[in-house]
């Protein structure tokens, strides 16, 4: 049976992140595109040409989205879950992301000309802070891993600064990992 780790494997990290980016990116490309620019058209001012298309690669990038976090909610959410670590924030990404794909399905199936600006625009300010409030979970949690490690090294004898090999650390009683 494979351990499940609460930390995400490089390579799916980095491909979340990246898609987050390309998301983020282009949410704001389209929301300024589709609120502040107009160009001059045959028949007078129009909409930029290249909103639609960023539009599209804004829908395509949030699939790969929901895709990663499907991916966090089958490793990284139980796991964190049970460490009881980082939980208040943990929900609150939950939250911003199920608003998120929530509110980008009313925006493309359901929401009529009155509703649509004021849901894109909710769902633009969302988009753009979470970022900000996934970084400080990320941080968060990494401080808390370090703290945690140097907690544990400091519980084993021989282990906080002193002079005894890690040869004999490792086979100290202490050092050895009871099952529960």
């Amino acid at each position: 049976m494979q351990l499940i780790r609460l930390r995400l494997h490089f390579s799916v990290r980095r491909a979340l992140y990246a898609t987050l980016a390309l998301s983020w990116c282009t949410g704001i490309a389209f929301y300024v595109l589709s609120r502040w620019v107009l160009v001059e058209g045959e028949f007078g001012p129009q909409k930029h040409p290249w909103q639609f298309p960023i539009l599209k690669v804004h829908g395509a990038a949030a699939f790969l989205m929901l895709m990663g976090i499907g991916a966090m909610f089958a490793q990284h959410v139980p796991t964190a879950w049970r460490t009881r670590r980082s939980r208040p924030l943990g929900i609150v990404i939950i939250a911003m992301l199920s608003f998120m794909a929530l509110s980008a399905w009313c925006l493309y199936y359901l929401a009529d000309e009155h509703w649509r600006p004021i849901l894109g625009t909710v769902h633009a300010a969302v988009g753009l802070c979470l970022p900000v409030v996934l970084t400080i979970h990320i941080v968060g949690g990494r401080r808390q891993r370090r703290a945690l490690a140097q907690v544990r090294r400091s519980a084993v004898p021989g282990t906080a600064g002193s002079a005894v090999p890690l040869k004999d650390r490792l086979h100290h009683p202490a050092s050895v990992v009871q099952p529960r």
